[in-house]
């Protein structure tokens, strides 16, 4: 077995005319008619050497070339203005490149504008829920993209920010929607301060909001809410079931087409309501009208063949229902919704859930116990009822009217 050769150093040539520069000439390469000329040099600043390989003639260098390289770096070093040997120039090289890299950076941050990065902030919410998803797109689309959708995201300011309050102030827009859309923006800062686009706090901080009590008052008194279930069944069965449950546990829309079958304890009679607007599970409880609803749902669809499972509730697709019937909306417009003076007066879907609240309080169901059964986060969500309460605040305040401080 032969042993491995091995390759030999090729020979340097001084040369001649510049001193510090060498070449070999490489016979394995061909430059036209010749074999290819390899050039190098070798050099000494302050007592120091160094050598380096440059590269072949067919490549663009010479003896004078490679002579200049040399003078190149001596400059340098006179003048202390750059480089005064290769690896130093790469150094120096790539420092210029991380610089660049940062211009460049800050400059596409700069270009950004509201409206691009609205789209990467609504693609980041998918633990959200569709409706609130679809709300906030349509808060963009008709009140924030005229007046901030084409300007650079950072340069907003709390100025074009009024501008957005006032549009909606003119359309008449209740003073919690002007509040939910500059909420928005806020979101998207607080986001684009996280993934460091933005470096300061939200301009909406500076923007004076509108103060309105907005919350609905309007709740169903029993005989209204008999008429609107019987007018209710005439229309849709479904619908008609869903909204009593609405009225008998106060559950929102969201949460009772989401509902499952295994979520219903028959023998406890709880219903395990699951990924609340609360973030949290709860638990509603049958009464007797409930769990007949149900348990006739299951015998009907046990005798038909099909499993339980799934969702209770579905479109004629099969699929999950996303929005409340426009039937409903005709309905509930029709009965209660005619000449109304007060927009918080109107009857919508998210009134059955004030109506189950406001029954509750008027039977003297402690506020605290009302909040557990709604899945309130806070308390606060819940005083807006204390005043259904038969006696309310005046029994409490006249309490101490038996003191005698005389």
């Amino acid at each position: 077995m032969k042993k491995s050769q091995k390759k030999k150093h090729p020979k340097w040539i001084a040369s001649d005319k510049f001193k510090g520069v060498r070449y070999y000439v490489d016979k394995s390469r061909k430059h036209g008619s010749r074999f290819d000329t390899f050039y190098g040099i070798r050099y000494q600043i302050d007592n120091k050497r160094y050598e380096y390989n440059l590269g072949y003639a067919s490549q663009g260098w010479s003896e004078q070339k490679a002579a200049l390289e040399i003078e190149k770096y001596k400059i340098a070093n006179e003048q202390g203005t750059g480089a005064i040997c290769k690896t130093e120039q790469k150094q120096i090289n790539r420092k210029k490149r991380i610089e660049q890299a940062k211009l460049d950076e800050e400059e596409r941050r700069r270009r950004i504008t509201f409206s691009e990065y609205f789209e990467y902030y609504i693609n980041s919410q998918a633990h959200k829920s569709p409706n609130t998803i679809l709300a906030e797109k349509n808060l963009y689309k008709k009140w924030l993209k005229p007046v901030l959708g084409d300007i650079p995201f950072i340069n907003i300011k709390p100025y074009q920010l009024e501008q957005v309050k006032m549009n909606m102030l003119a359309e008449d827009r209740a003073a919690a929607t002007i509040k939910y859309a500059l909420s928005v923006v806020s979101q998207m800062w607080t986001l684009a301060k996280r993934d460091d686009l933005v470096f300061t706090d939200s301009p909406t901080k500076k923007v004076r909001l509108p103060k309105q009590d907005n919350a609905r008052i309007r709740y169903l008194k029993e005989e209204e809410a008999k008429l609107l279930l019987n007018e209710l069944r005439l229309h849709s069965e479904q619908l008609y079931e869903i909204s009593l449950i609405a009225l008998f546990t106060g559950m929102r829309f969201g949460e009772i087409v989401s509902l499952e079958w295994n979520c219903i304890d028959f023998e406890s009679k709880i219903i395990l309501i699951k990924d609340t607007k609360a973030h949290r599970n709860r638990i509603a409880y049958m009464l007797d009208d409930l769990y007949n609803l149900f348990n006739n749902k299951r015998k009907e669809l046990i005798e038909m063949g099909y499993n339980l499972n799934g969702l209770i509730f579905t479109n004629l697709l099969g699929e999950k229902i996303t929005e409340v019937s426009h039937t409903f909306d005709r309905v509930v417009d029709k009965l209660f919704n005619q000449n109304l003076k007060d927009k918080r007066d109107k009857v919508v879907f998210h009134t059955l859930r004030h109506t189950y609240a406001s029954w509750l309080v008027q039977r003297k169901v402690d506020l605290f116990s009302v909040k557990e059964l709604l899945g309130h986060a806070s308390i606060k969500m819940t005083l807006r009822y204390s005043h259904h309460s038969p006696d309310g605040l005046r029994k409490m305040a006249f309490i101490l009217n038996d003191l005698n401080l005389k």
